[in-house]
């Protein structure tokens, strides 16, 4: 477990909204907070970043940062023993809070190697949503930019309804037990977010919003760890013409959405980060051994047919800038790992050059917005009216329905 030292406190207003209080007033309050409460993040965030070197690497023994950032950050100011702990367990493949908070779910898929669920963290026994929520700002956090977003919903929740409320209805053992991560319908948040806001373009966005944009759709292709596919971004001006968001990574100041999409365009075209920068030496073997079994039953599925192992051929020629001899290609027919580890090597150096321009960006959905949402103040103002057990029954029900 990392060291939790705590430098400050983060203090959590109870403001509590007369039930009189009207929808517009709720809807106030909720967008203020978690404006309020993102920028306090953010700023952490782009300081530390800003002012980190081996000479100042007491910066990094505390919060909030993406988990690639983080390994190159450790790396940089030569934090060696973090960096290889956190390598050993995996946080920057799947994210890191803090254990004694919470846990993460285990999974048997081949493709997660370090065999956890990415950046999904549920509420750990016998703790209460409010200490699990503070506790974020206390040691390191690794997390996304949609995990950051759902720090700053939480706050703002949990200082309109009140800690014994908020405690009340997302226990563990709740409906909708309090959980933090980018899929809103895994948690408390799918019943409390309106999905797809009523907006016709980006003009028509407002204070308080959360706002998805896509990065270019073979990002992932290029990057397979990377963690620029998106941003998640909350609006935090909604002047005409000239609206700011803020998310995990941005200035503390905003970006427009010009600015927005811009940043996601540099982020394809930079160099990928690598699996052995990221991951201990069991786990890039482990990787290795997915990716390579994985081409190889497609090498096999289409052994006998002539253009498609024409193209393969040509993919690993292209990505070793080199011909094969002919003992190489018939070889293949009998030795398909071989192959297959061939191929995954030409095609990751291929991926690694691939530079789009601005159009080409454009023309695979870069900067396009993915999705808009908000807080349904409407179901929150009603939880603040009900007792709490009439809230937790109300949530059993809102929980079976679509939102």
């Amino acid at each position: 477990m990392l060291p939790e030292k705590i430098d400050s406190q983060v203090e959590f207003s109870n403001i509590s909204i007369l039930p009189n209080h009207s929808i517009q007033d709720v809807t106030k309050h909720i967008s203020e907070v978690t404006i309020e409460k993102m920028k306090v993040l953010v700023k952490d965030n782009h300081e530390r970043m800003s002012t980190y070197s081996n000479k100042n690497a007491k910066v990094l023994s505390e919060g909030f940062f993406y988990p690639n950032e983080y390994c190159i950050a450790l790396s940089n100011a030569a934090q060696n023993t973090r960096l290889e702990f956190l390598k050993k367990q995996g946080a920057f493949f799947h994210g890191y809070l803090s254990p004694k908070y919470f846990s993460m779910k285990t999974t048997q898929d081949p493709a997660l190697v370090t065999g956890k669920i990415p950046t999904q963290f549920w509420l750990q026994e016998g703790i209460k949503p409010s200490e699990a929520l503070k506790s974020v700002h206390k040691g390191v956090s690794l997390i996304g930019c949609g995990e950051a977003c759902d720090i700053a919903y939480y706050e703002a929740i949990l200082s309109y309804l009140g800690e014994e409320k908020f405690n009340a209805l997302l226990a563990k053992d709740q409906a909708v037990p309090f959980c933090i991560s980018h899929q809103k319908i895994l948690e408390p948040m799918s019943v409390l977010f309106l999905k797809n806001a009523p907006i016709s373009g980006i003009n028509d966005i407002k204070k308080g919003q959360l706002l998805g944009v896509y990065n270019a759709s073979s990002y992932s292709m290029k990057h397979p760890f990377g963690e620029d596919q998106g941003l998640n971004l909350i609006c935090i001006d909604d002047k005409d013409g000239d609206k700011k968001f803020i998310g995990l990574g941005t200035s503390p100041e905003g970006l427009t959405y010009k600015e927005i999409v811009d940043q996601l365009f540099k982020a394809y075209n930079k160099t990928p980060i690598k699996c052995v920068q990221i991951l201990s030496k069991d786990f890039v073997q482990k990787e290795l051994n997915y990716r390579v079994n994985a081409i190889m039953k497609d090498i096999l599925k289409y052994k006998d047919d002539y253009e498609m192992a024409s193209r393969i051929i040509a993919t690993i020629q292209l990505g070793l800038d080199r011909s094969l001899t002919s003992n190489e290609i018939s070889s293949f027919i009998d030795n398909p790992i071989e192959c297959a580890k061939l191929y995954f090597q030409a095609y990751n150096k291929i991926q690694e050059k691939k530079v789009l321009s601005f159009e080409e960006f454009q023309e695979q959905d870069g900067g396009a917005i993915n999705q808009v949402f908000e807080l349904d103040v409407n179901r929150l103002k009603l939880l603040s009216e009900l007792s709490i057990a009439e809230g937790q029954e109300i949530l059993k029900v809102w929980k079976n329905q679509k939102h």
